[in-house]
């Protein structure tokens, strides 16, 4: 997991965009603010806090049982759909996608491909680190080895076996669903958008890696990361307010 943060922070380094502010030092700013920013709450983000709190542990309750479920009927072999859902909440997708976004941007002059290729980027690098923080505070045992629930070792470093809550995956699938939503002008795709990360959220459980409090919790990061860069950059103004380019352009310069 070290390895691939690593790849993806000097993957950003090399892609800095000085003229439209998404640098380095843009990238650090925000994680820093991201991070202070329970200092800074109303009473509503506190209220959300409680509905997520809530919204996990209300989801426990249903743990077991959807363990049960899922390896009853589960088969020798994972489908082609579970094993879709997993790829996509692997680290090494966000960054196909966000160096995709940012070498085609730079290519076509596209601001607006740079700018989502950035907030990919960013927004599933700080969505691993906030998930890998709460894993290795609770030290929660996953259900494939174990059957208690609610087995928890606290401050575990460095046993996978209990790195279960929240689910990884599922964090980096929502926090890259939401980024590619929220940067979609049809309401069709905004909803679609969300389908493969609700996907990867049902294998984590199907593959018995992760209890359904695990994605339920790792989502909700995704979802609130992701969508705390976006809002960011737009009340910052930060990329030119311009009408949107389009998305999937391909430039190929020959010399």
């Amino acid at each position: 997991m070290k390895i691939k943060i690593l790849l993806i922070t000097l993957l950003l380094s090399n892609f800095s965009f000085a003229q439209n502010k998404y640098d380095f030092n843009q990238f650090i700013n925000e994680g820093v603010d991201y991070y202070f920013a329970p200092f800074k709450w109303q009473s509503k983000d506190f209220l959300y806090l409680g509905l997520t709190i809530g919204a996990t542990y209300s989801a426990m309750q249903l743990d077991n049982s959807l363990k049960e479920f899922t390896q009853y009927n589960r088969s020798k072999n994972s489908s082609i759909p579970i094993i879709a859902g997993r790829v996509y909440g692997e680290p090494l997708t966000p960054i196909v996608l966000s160096t995709f976004f940012i070498i085609n941007g730079h290519s076509n002059d596209n601001t607006y491909q740079k700018k989502l290729g950035f907030e990919i980027i960013q927004s599933t690098i700080y969505a691993m680190a906030t998930t890998q923080i709460i894993k290795t505070l609770f030290g929660r045992g996953r259900p494939e080895f174990t059957d208690d629930n609610m087995s928890y070792i606290g401050f575990n470093f460095v046993d996978d076996d209990y790195f279960s809550l929240p689910s990884g995956h599922t964090a980096i699938a929502f926090a890259l669903s939401t980024v590619l939503s929220q940067n979609s002008n049809s309401d069709v795709l905004k909803v679609i958008s969300y389908l493969p990360a609700i996907l990867t959220g049902y294998s984590r459980v199907y593959e018995n890696r992760h209890w359904i409090s695990d994605v339920v919790l790792g989502g909700i990061i995704g979802f609130v990361t992701a969508k705390y860069f976006v809002t960011v950059h737009e009340e910052k103004n930060v990329w030119v307010n311009e009408s949107p380019q389009e998305l999937f352009s391909i430039s190929i310069p020959i010399r």
